[in-house]
């Protein structure tokens, strides 16, 4: 018999960006990488990067034109992480699944947005 744990009503992204990395080794909000610093072999950087979102660009910066896509992927949050909730012996509320998803895409859509300005600096130096 599965023992039950009540996880608490504001059940944040955090926690399931946390079950994502942890027992599937899936990037979620941040990717990282150590690899030989391109500017000076004799060291090693850690690399973050933003991995790649879900669903298309366009999607979360025109969102009013795919209202089907973004309800379809909140869905799919929601029953994902009820899936590995039960799989864990856990209960979550649904209103905190909802609110988890709606977090989930905001965040992402804040990443498409931020990302889309073109332009970045590194060490001090414009990047395209």
């Amino acid at each position: 018999m599965h023992k039950t744990k009540q996880i608490r009503a504001n059940f944040f992204c955090e926690h399931f960006s946390t079950l994502l990395f942890r027992y599937w080794l899936s990037d979620s909000i941040v990717s990282t990488t150590v690899f030989i610093d391109q500017q000076n072999t004799d060291r090693n950087v850690i690399y973050v990067d933003q991995p790649g979102l879900i669903l298309s660009r366009d999607v979360y910066l025109n969102e009013a034109d795919f209202p089907d896509y973004v309800t379809a992927y909140k869905t799919f949050i929601v029953d994902a992480v009820s899936l590995i909730a039960d799989d864990m012996g856990l209960t979550i509320q649904t209103a905190a699944l909802n609110q988890a998803a709606d977090d989930i895409y905001e965040l992402e859509k804040t990443l498409a947005t931020v990302s889309e300005r073109g332009s970045f600096e590194i060490n001090g130096a414009k990047q395209d």
